[in-house]
């Protein structure tokens, strides 16, 4: 196990809404032959590792630069879902994982996908929780965010 990281390593996931449309930004994994695919499923969220030493905060804004591009503008709302995950032969020798998956809003710009994608789409829940090709961790953090953003837009309309 990497020294970095005696028992875990922390890593977070962004779950980008965009309001206009009601749809959730979603990644398709470009390494089809990785243990990750294979148990995880080849649509993700885009997100990483947080860096020893690295706040959580801005590890999020770094992962979403790197990922997603430099022109994107965004809103971060806080943490809505979490989940532990395992790999039997993680690639930097970190397999047990706690991730958090951080609810952010897609206020602009242009998406530019990084080499660890082969694709993106924008899906609404309803997509996400027929579609076969999704798997449960991905749809149980889909429907958390959709939670908070439905308390956040009750909470409004009651003001």
């Amino acid at each position: 196990m990497n020294k970095n990281y005696e028992h875990f390593q922390l890593s977070q996931k962004i779950i980008l809404y965009r309001p206009s449309d009601k749809k959730f930004l979603l990644v398709k994994d470009a390494f089809e032959d990785s243990e990750y695919h294979q148990k995880y499923g080849p649509w993700e969220l885009p997100g990483g590792r947080v860096d020893t030493g690295e706040n959580v905060e801005a590890a999020l804004f770094r992962e979403i630069k790197e990922e997603l591009g430099e022109e994107i503008e965004f809103d971060l709302k806080g943490a809505v879902a979490g989940c532990h995950m395992k790999l039997d032969s993680d690639r930097n020798n970190d397999p047990y994982r706690a991730v958090f998956a951080y609810l952010t809003i897609f206020k602009g710009g242009e998406i530019n996908i990084s080499d660890e994608h082969s694709e993106y789409d924008w899906k609404t829940v309803e997509e996400i929780e027929s579609g076969k090709e999704y798997k449960s961790w991905l749809k149980e953090f889909i429907r958390s965010a959709t939670t908070h953003i439905q308390k956040e837009e009750y909470l409004t309309d009651l003001k």
